[in-house]
């Protein structure tokens, strides 16, 4: 969550999430690095199809719909780590 300027707080959602450059950026780099090491289809389209897939599954086992879209927020960003490694 993020405060708003009320003080409040806000929820993040996949859609936002998706369109943030700053995450855009390091998934980007993420695939560059993966690249490096051998491996492919570590993309936008990748990180798509993970955070759709997740939460589809989650969705099917009945599960809240804010719990699907923390599994596809996880899911669009799981490869990030890999700028660092």
């Amino acid at each position: 969550m993020i405060k708003t300027h009320m003080g409040r707080r806000a929820t993040m959602t996949y859609e936002q999430i998706r369109r943030d450059a700053e995450i855009r950026t390091y998934i980007e780099r993420a695939d560059a690095s993966l690249c490096a090491l051998g491996y492919t289809e570590h993309n936008q389209a990748h990180v798509c199809r993970v955070a759709e897939e997740a939460g589809r599954i989650l969705s099917c086992l009945g599960y809240p719909e804010r719990d699907v879209e923390l599994a596809k927020i996880a899911g669009y960003i799981h490869d990030i780590g890999n700028v660092i490694n």
